[in-house]
């Protein structure tokens, strides 16, 4: 069903890609700032799940533990972490304000798998001989096709999420280098979300919030984290930040603030407010 809104809504914070480098502080400042109840998923994979704290009432951590001696399948694995993910959504596993998903590049690796038929974690080829754009013949990785196949499965998956009622959601991944132009050697590159091929840039079209963290070693003092900051919109070499937002109100969003929760929010509203006073004044009654 369409709907033809016609106020302005101050975008919100609660469905969020929160991305940075490994060791920058992504599970710890969702423990620290995202309101409890808070149940936090680290997939299969993620070695995070050593800052998220044990035995803390309103944190609940769901961590993978892997049998030696038995080898699941990726597609199993993948059922167990969307099942135990919806299953929170849901409240079977309790009351839940926030969830955090912690380690969405490793969940895509195993649908790669899944859909590679397990040549993605055995590094095999195809076996199918491929000529490169040099005119160069090498055995192909696999038919290029999966990939599709792997993004709408992922994005899915995403979106069955985020369509629940959980009031805060927010799912972390690392950052890597992305090529601007796709198969073109030498071409320049950003930092985007850590995801194979378009879904690196296609991801942030899932979600109104990325933001990218960054954490400044250099501050870094005995008994005090070092400064953790949230670059808000693209700039610079890091372009896998985004405010989905009318250009009225992204003008007034600052490049960078400091890394909280409700400060992002304030942040956010008061965008909205400074491009549309009229509309968030509530004109006096008469009668």
């Amino acid at each position: 069903m369409f709907e033809t809104p016609t106020k302005p809504e101050v975008l919100s914070a609660r469905r969020m890609l929160l991305m940075a480098g490994p060791n920058r502080g992504k599970t710890a400042i969702v423990c620290e700032q995202w309101p409890r109840p808070l149940q936090i998923v680290s997939v299969p994979g993620e070695k995070g799940y050593d800052t998220i704290p044990r035995g803390v009432p309103g944190i609940t951590p769901y961590i993978w533990k892997s049998d030696p001696t038995t080898k699941q399948s990726s597609y199993a694995i993948i059922q167990e972490v969307e099942r135990t993910v919806l299953d929170i959504c849901a409240g079977k596993k309790g009351p839940v304000q926030s969830l955090c998903i912690d380690g969405i590049h490793k969940y895509y690796d195993f649908v790669l798998d899944y859909v590679t038929g397990g040549l993605f974690f055995t590094a095999q080829a195809s076996g199918k001989i491929v000529r490169d754009q040099d005119g160069v013949e090498r055995e192909e990785w696999f038919d290029p096709r999966v990939y599709g196949r792997a993004h709408e499965r992922f994005k899915y998956f995403i979106t069955q999420v985020n369509e629940t009622s959980v009031p805060y959601i927010v799912w972390n991944c690392w950052d890597g280098r992305e090529p601007d132009i796709q198969g073109v050697k030498k071409s320049t590159t950003h930092v985007f979300p850590d995801l194979p091929g378009k879904m690196a840039k296609r991801v942030m079209g899932e979600f109104a919030v990325t933001i990218y963290q960054e954490m400044n070693l250099a501050t870094a003092l005995p008994k005090q984290r070092a400064k953790v900051t949230w670059q808000l919109i693209p700039e610079g070499d890091i372009w896998g930040a985004a405010i989905k937002a009318p250009i009225d109100v992204a003008t007034k969003l600052p490049k960078v603030i400091e890394g909280n929760l409700k400060l992002l929010e304030s942040t956010l509203e008061k965008a909205y407010r400074e491009a549309y006073t009229e509309a968030f004044t509530e004109k006096p009654s008469h009668g």
